[in-house]
């Protein structure tokens, strides 16, 4: 039985002018505590316009989701999914939003096995003043608490999170200081098999070479006993991983290099579209760019899930190559048959 009661999907762009988009869903979310949403985006800026490279997201209603940035210059394009799992998978999503006035924020929640719990965040920032202030990690540190650390103490900077829990699955949660261009994190002892999970990265600074777009990290999970987290650069930060492995989940994963066109379609093994989605495994979307140019338009990302056969990743404009690794996750159990093809893009329920 499928965990899934709806999977709905868009691809949204915030114009110039907008700092904020409302989106009216397609279908009615019935339970607000089991609906998770996944975003990743792509933006035409540069780095040091932080206001116009980042951007939340939060389900404001059972009809409407919200994305915001804290400027309204130029382009950026958002992809999302809002996932509702039903009553009998158990799922519970806790939510909430606050601004970075501590380095460290703690959330006391409802107690929830910690090992069977994993966060998101998205984030944005009213001004320009600190770059630093953009990194944070986030993690679920014990049963009752949800932890959010910053490089920089800086109110303008707020953020989204999630707290998903999920009764099936196990959480194995590392933080590491990752040096060089590849750092691999040891899972020997645990027993993950690499196509039943997935990653969530989140990072910050380490105090090894300066910020800038050719020093974000992010991770693949190579093989059942390592995940390798690397880059173009080689500075040192702070990475929290969350694997998140579910022996009926079905990941499939793609590391693309890719510069002009700004887009690959890569195709898959078939899965079923109204109980999939993607997942970026680098913060924000950053991932491993060879361009030292300060532009956000060269190096964010974003990945979609076009059918059930293919998977689209892309940024703002090419020019420079990018690497990504880019996660699709299916949810209900072992991989179809051939199926038809599903519409390019519709909200959707079931992949009907």
């Amino acid at each position: 039985m499928s965990i899934v009661k709806s999977i709905q999907r868009n691809t949204i762009t915030l114009t110039a002018g907008l700092s904020y988009i409302d989106i009216t869903l397609g279908i009615t979310i019935t339970d607000l505590t089991r609906a998770e949403l996944v975003i990743d985006g792509k933006a035409g800026q540069s780095v040091t316009n932080l206001t116009n490279m980042s951007v939340t997201g939060r389900i404001t209603s059972t009809t409407n989701v919200r994305f915001e940035r804290g400027g309204n210059t130029g382009a950026m394009v958002v992809h999302f999914h809002v996932i509702e799992y039903t009553s009998a998978s158990g799922i519970i999503v806790d939510r909430g939003s606050d601004v970075l006035d501590a380095a460290t924020k703690n959330f006391t929640l409802t107690s929830r096995t910690q090992a069977k719990c994993y966060s998101r965040l998205f984030m944005k920032t009213d001004s320009n003043s600190s770059f630093q202030a953009i990194m944070m990690t986030h993690d679920v540190t014990s049963d009752t608490n949800l932890q959010v650390v910053g490089d920089a103490i800086d109110s303008d900077v707020s953020f989204d999170w999630q707290r998903i829990y999920i009764p099936d699955a196990t959480v194995h949660r590392f933080s590491v200081l990752a040096t060089g261009t590849s750092y691999a994190v040891d899972l020997t002892s645990l027993s993950i098999v690499k196509e039943e999970a997935f990653c969530i990265v989140s990072m910050r600074y380490g105090g090894s070479g300066g910020i800038n777009s050719d020093e974000f990290k992010g991770a693949n999970l190579s093989s059942d006993t390592s995940c390798d987290i690397y880059s173009d650069a080689s500075a040192s930060h702070y990475i929290t991983l969350q694997i998140v492995h579910r022996s009926a989940n079905r990941v499939e994963r793609n590391y693309d290099s890719f510069s002009t066109p700004s887009f690959v379609v890569n195709w898959i093994e078939p899965v079923i579209w109204g109980e999939s989605y993607t997942n970026l495994c680098s913060p924000y979307g950053y991932f491993s760019p060879d361009s030292y140019s300060n532009n956000a338009a060269d190096f964010m990302a974003m990945s979609q899930l076009n059918g059930d056969y293919a998977i689209t990743i892309g940024k703002y404009q090419g020019g420079v190559t990018s690497k990504i690794v880019s996660e699709v996750i299916y949810l209900g159990g072992a991989t179809p048959g051939i199926r038809y093809r599903a519409p390019y893009w519709t909200f959707n329920s079931r992949g009907k």
